[in-house]
């Protein structure tokens, strides 16, 4: 992660191998790369250890080539990586004086990852109302199989624990919190793990 002081935005600076013989220790390096402390990259980060996990039950030694029946994986896992260069967030993420400002969080699950997104809004007088992402997290689920409903509980859990994190982070007046799951049965325990 880099700031670009000219444009006073985030950039990422990824520089990936030119080698066309992976290994699943080239694949953990260029994971390791990858600094990210905002989760700001977390889609990206996802895919390549759910991509990393998938070595692993294959059972590949570290340095044995990887298959090329999972070669369009791996194309995909390079291509994602070479777009983080692309990518730029702004610093700033509030206007000068909001008239609220109101923070935003989600949470999903699937059977290969979960995870939970914090974003900031400040709504002004004019239409120029900003959203931006403020912090992620997202996680690979375990290699033993877990339920969907589970795999919910612990995108909730996450969500609330950000939203903790953020809101004593943050040395703002935050207006109102507002935070989305489709998991209707632990909408409740966010609400009594935060608050």
């Amino acid at each position: 992660m880099m700031w670009n002081n000219c444009e006073d935005a985030f950039l990422f600076d990824i520089s990936t191998s030119s080698t066309t013989e992976f290994t699943k220790r080239d694949v953990l390096s260029q994971i390791a790369r990858l600094f990210d402390p905002l989760g700001l990259l977390g889609p990206v980060i996802s895919k390549a250890k759910i991509f990393l996990q998938r070595l692993w039950l294959l059972q590949i030694d570290w340095s044995q080539k990887l298959p090329s029946d999972i070669s369009q994986e791996k194309s995909s896992f390079i291509a994602s990586l070479s777009y983080v260069k692309n990518i730029k967030i702004p610093r700033i993420v509030l206007r000068p004086n909001p008239k609220e400002i109101i923070l935003y969080g989600f949470s999903d699950a699937s059977g290969k990852a979960y995870g939970a997104v914090i974003y900031l809004q400040s709504v002004c007088d004019s239409s120029d109302n900003n959203t931006f992402l403020l912090y992620s997290k997202s996680r690979v689920a375990p290699i033993k199989s877990v339920t969907i409903p589970r795999l919910e509980l612990a995108a909730c859990l996450l969500l609330a624990q950000l939203t903790r994190k953020v809101l004593n982070a943050l040395k703002l007046k935050i207006d109102k919190v507002l935070l989305w799951t489709d998991s209707t049965i632990y909408r409740e325990l966010i609400l009594l793990l935060i608050f």
